[in-house]
């Protein structure tokens, strides 16, 4: 139990030196990140989608649509109101209908205060196999999220890793910021060519295929 424990506090200090290297978890306004979530908003039809990373007691918004205040203005929440916390601790997506009818989502306080009901969340895992955070789109009511939805959203939180991929080569002397901005560029070509009001299978068809020939 007291390893688990120191194990679980050595992965969040190792999580927050990671985020503060990459600047995650600065206030500064990432352009590249604001388009892609109000990409899945409007591809989705979700009202809310965030780019949050989840540090040691808090998750901080990166990026954010749809967010009410004060939480869009504070771009932060404790933990008791972060549903992005499950996806981090688990590396793993996060499909929620409707989160009151769910055991351990039922009492977090996103639900009255954020009006959490609908989620669907992607973990943004580096190759070194640690979780910054989760790309996810939210609904304030309850939501089945097709096949097609949920596929999108793994297509859209790869694509943003590989951008957080790229910024962490950079640490290693592995890539350079032409790398970044090329990456960057990719992703918004990508938003140029795939219309988020095509039909879903449309869409991730081309997305697949966007990535394919453009290697991110």
């Amino acid at each position: 139990m007291q390893s688990n424990f120191h194990e679980r506090v050595l992965l969040n200090l190792e999580r927050l030196r990671i985020l503060r290297d990459l600047a995650l978890l600065n206030d500064n306004f990432e352009t590249i990140y604001d388009k892609l979530t109000q990409y899945a908003s409007d591809i989705i039809g979700a009202p809310v989608s965030l780019v949050s990373m989840v540090a040691a007691d808090y998750q901080f918004f990166k990026s954010h649509v749809g967010l009410p205040d004060p939480w869009s203005t504070r771009r932060s929440t404790p933990l008791s109101h972060s549903f992005c916390q499950h996806v981090v601790a688990n590396n793993e997506p996060l499909i929620v209908e409707d989160a009151r009818e769910v055991n351990f989502l039922k009492d977090n306080m996103a639900i009255p205060d954020l009006n959490v009901i609908g989620y669907l969340g992607f973990p943004l895992t580096l190759s070194s196999e640690m979780s910054l955070g989760s790309f996810c789109v939210i609904d304030s009511e309850p939501r089945k999220w097709t096949d097609n939805e949920v596929n999108i959203m793994q297509e859209l939180s790869e694509i943003l890793t590989a951008e957080f991929e790229t910024r962490a080569q950079i640490n290693y002397n592995r890539a350079t910021q032409d790398d970044l901005k090329a990456i960057q560029v990719k992703i918004e070509l990508l938003m140029m060519n795939v219309k988020p009001d095509n039909d879903h299978a449309k869409i991730l068809e081309e997305i697949k295929a966007f990535r394919t020939e453009h290697n991110i």
